[in-house]
């Protein structure tokens, strides 16, 4: 099959358009190697009979936001901040009240566009960057990060407002029997102690009750009549597998809402509220395949309304994307529904939980001060969502590069993993920021897919930080983002 069609990137590489190519940092210290060959981080006691190791790779000087991002100093400043709360409050007031300064200071010093990381940013894409990065850090130092309650059920008023102001409707689907699951998934759920659970989600569209149905009568005249509006959404909103939501009202929430408005085949979106995990100073909850178990749930409640696998269109963004390429995976290998599918389209993704892609040349480093990302975010939610798991796995890390230890960082020994393949995979639009410090990630898995014969779109959206559909000062590239997405959706790109 001939290459997937590349929509060129009309940025120039970092170094002429004035970003960072690498940090220079000083070398570190000397620091201990272990009989994996890993560099260690001096491992941090986060609290009682709790050690955590990070590593940085084989790098000899790590960037100087690697050193201070990593899981084991953010683990203990969040214990910290958990465990001491008047110190704790001190420190959220003080970091809170320089946030207006703060502000102030960048407005003035990105005032014309040659001051700016990239001249192309309008100077409110330049500071609200900086911004979201700052408090987006006292969120996570602070443990204050939320997770929506999995067991609410809401009151009539809030289904009311729902309804009103999103056109939303809010839906239980009872949980996959386990038994019912494949292998390998069952097994490592098994092993896990993780078990099926009743999962929430919205819905947004044509009446939930009948939109299978009505929309996709089996007779050839109903479905002749109802073609236009064939489709249905399945969407996985993102935020590292820690923190997010699937309310309406979420930013990740623009992608799913704004495609129905815009696509001239979508009759509905539903957007999953799975499981999210976590771990110290929190209980530790839902590792690998929790999620995994709600979207399987999520499309055989489609199914269970009338749709059929090619009327469903798998979307994702950032963590999202990993659980909808992990979703599309079971589809395909497991139940053989996948290559039926609709098409998977991919925001973003995160698809490397394993630090393969991590180097002084990398995106990490390259594109770190034209993003508002945060590695100490996805270095803990990794942690916690792979717990016992290799993050190697190719059904978590997809784009994982060839591996440098016998033992992952937690501890668990490595198994003869081989790369993710993508044989018989649906038709996939893949759009990473052409700025964000995820996109080596995402080159990495288009690499993967195309001499597998994926029919792939590939577009690196220029100038774009991780996630751009989420951010409101990305306008007018969101919109015009979601647009393109609609066409490929439609059949026009």
């Amino acid at each position: 099959m001939s290459p997937c069609p590349v929509i060129p990137n009309a940025n120039t590489p970092a170094t002429s358009s004035g970003a960072p190519e690498a940090v220079n940092d000083p070398p570190l210290p000397a620091v201990p190697r272990d009989p994996r060959g890993q560099k260690l981080a001096p491992a941090l006691s986060t609290g009682p009979g709790h050690v955590k190791e990070t590593r940085f790779g084989n790098n000899e000087a790590a960037p100087s936001f690697l050193r201070l991002g990593n899981v084991a100093m953010a683990e203990a400043r969040k214990g910290q901040r958990a465990t001491q709360p008047t110190r704790g409050a001190l420190w959220i007031i003080a970091n809170v009240l320089s946030l207006p300064p703060l502000y102030a200071y960048w407005t003035l010093s990105n005032l014309f566009p040659s001051w700016r990381t990239l001249p192309s940013w309008t100077l409110r894409r330049a500071v609200d960057i900086k911004f979201i990065r700052r408090v987006m850090g006292i969120a996570f130092e602070a443990n204050g990060l939320t997770q929506p309650d999995m067991q609410h059920e809401p009151t009539e008023r809030e289904r009311a407002e729902l309804k009103s102001k999103y056109g939303a409707r809010y839906v239980w689907m009872e949980g996959v029997d386990l038994k019912e699951v494949g292998e390998p998934v069952r097994g490592w759920a098994d092993a896990a102690g993780v078990e099926s659970a009743r999962v929430p989600a919205y819905w947004v569209g044509e009446e939930v009750e009948s939109a299978g149905r009505r929309a996709y009568s089996s007779s050839e005249e109903g479905h002749a009549e109802r073609s236009g509006k064939a489709k249905v959404m399945l969407f996985f909103h993102g935020g590292c597998y820690i923190t997010g939501g699937a309310h309406p009202s979420e930013f990740t929430s623009f992608a799913p809402i704004n495609s129905l408005r815009h696509s001239l085949t979508l009759c509905a979106t539903l957007s999953v509220e799975y499981r999210l995990s976590s771990g110290f100073p929190n209980p530790a909850r839902n590792p690998f395949p929790a999620a995994l178990l709600d979207a399987i749930t999520s499309f055989r409640y489609l199914l269970s309304l009338g749709f059929k696998p090619h009327e469903i269109l798998v979307c994702g963004d950032s963590a999202g994307g990993n659980l909808a390429v992990a979703l599309v995976r079971y589809l395909v290998e497991v139940d053989g529904a996948g290559s039926g599918l609709g098409g998977l389209v991919l925001l973003s993704p995160w698809v490397d939980l394993s630090h393969s892609h991590e180097g002084p040349e990398s995106s990490l480093v390259r594109n770190y001060e034209t993003d508002y990302f945060l590695p100490s975010m996805t270095d803990y939610g990794g942690d916690v969502y792979c717990d016992k798991m290799s993050p190697r796995n190719p059904w978590i890390s997809p784009a994982a590069k060839a591996p440098v230890a016998s033992v992952t960082p937690n501890g668990v020994a490595e198994e003869d993993l081989q790369e993710a393949h993508f044989h018989n995979w649906p038709r996939t639009l893949l759009i990473p920021g052409g700025r964000e410090m995820l996109l080596d990630e995402s080159r990495t898995l288009r690499e993967r897919m195309e001499p597998d014969g994926v029919p792939l779109v590939y577009k690196e959206w220029p100038d774009a930080p991780h996630e751009m559909f989420c951010m409101w000062f990305m306008e007018p590239d969101r919109t015009e983002g979601i647009k393109f997405v609609c066409r490929w959706i439609d059949g026009q790109e």
